[in-house]
């Protein structure tokens, strides 16, 4: 706001009209403290934000927001929240968490506390495989993270160096041992052989698979806020019924285990071309033979693109825990 008639540090009151939220922030760039306002306030010095200390701010349309799998929400407290496929908000309980996986906050939708009190709660967040490494504060131990939360200590510096080069000391994130039980401890890193951060930081494609969250049908939700309350709205009700109908006549004997990819022929190629001709994602006119070909690759990244997941074409860990809810 430094370029503004009102310039930096200088509001005291807010008016919202036409249905809007409007977030105040303490610093620029959506910085510091913030606090949520879909009413107006004729003084802001005994709220959260405070008198003459706001420096950003950003608006939303206040009627309706919808929130799918993947994005990004906060309310009025400094933390951030992952929405999963397992329609629940999985927190950032610190920032160098937040900063593992993300650039800056450009892609958060800002909620009011009483939209964010509608989604429940599941974990936390942890940091992301093979980005930055972990110590905590009661103990000496560096660790590298691996996929879903393993802690795996590096006994040594010359392998932290080979693995993670001769800065890797900058890359430590001091843990909260409040936060330690969102990790499990795995198999010591006593070579640089032991331990891949490229590869695992590669496989790690979303916090979904990170967190092996199991997907719910209709996860994507609509948040409607009136002029007093605010009311959380699944799809409709004849959608529901309809998911419900199909993935009760779609369900499959046995679960999707393997990695599968265009060029391979088997049995379970050809239960995945089986769902996905009976979601309709599959032409009926594809012979369901177990090579996996063009028309399924396109199928596959048709049902990729319906659930919120990366158009691959191949089914890995993230797809296979969708296809698996069949």
């Amino acid at each position: 706001m430094r370029t503004g008639s009102l310039g930096q540090d200088f509001a005291s009151s807010i008016r919202v009209v036409g249905g809007a939220i409007a977030t105040l922030f303490q610093h620029i760039n959506y910085g510091g403290r913030s606090e949520i306002f879909t009413h107006d306030d004729p003084d802001l010095t005994n709220n959260i934000i405070g008198n003459d200390t706001v420096s950003s701010l950003k608006l939303t349309a206040g009627e309706q927001l919808t929130v799918k799998p993947g994005d990004l929400i906060k309310n009025s407290e400094d933390t951030v929240y992952y929405y999963g496929i397992d329609g629940k908000r999985h927190a950032f309980p610190a920032r160098n968490i937040y900063d593992s996986w993300y650039q800056d906050f450009g892609l958060v939708k800002f909620v009011t506390d009483q939209q964010l009190s509608q989604i429940s709660l599941g974990k936390n967040v942890t940091s992301k495989p093979g980005v930055r490494l972990i110590k905590l504060l009661t103990d000496p131990k560096v660790y590298a993270v691996d996929l879903h939360g393993t802690l795996r200590w590096i006994t040594n510096e010359d392998v932290a160096k080979t693995l993670y080069g001769d800065n890797w000391q900058s890359l430590i994130d001091d843990l909260s041992d409040a936060f330690f039980v969102d990790y499990t401890i795995g198999d010591s890193i006593n070579n640089a052989s032991d331990f891949n951060p490229i590869l695992v930081t590669a496989s790690a494609t979303s916090i979904d698979v990170d967190l092996n969250l199991t997907a719910v049908a209709n996860a994507s939700i609509v948040l409607i806020t009136n002029s007093q309350n605010t009311v959380l709205v699944s799809n409709s009700l004849a959608v529901a019924q309809q998911a419900e109908t199909t993935t009760k006549s779609c369900q499959k004997n046995l679960p999707f285990v393997s990695f599968l990819k265009i060029g391979q022929t088997s049995l379970e190629v050809k239960d995945l071309q089986e769902l996905l001709q009976c979601l309709n994602y599959l032409p009926a006119d594809v012979v369901v033979n177990g090579h996996f070909v063009t028309a399924t690759e396109t199928a596959v990244k048709k049902f990729q693109l319906a659930n919120n997941l990366d158009p691959k074409g191949y089914v890995g860990p993230g797809t296979r825990a969708v296809l698996n809810t069949y």
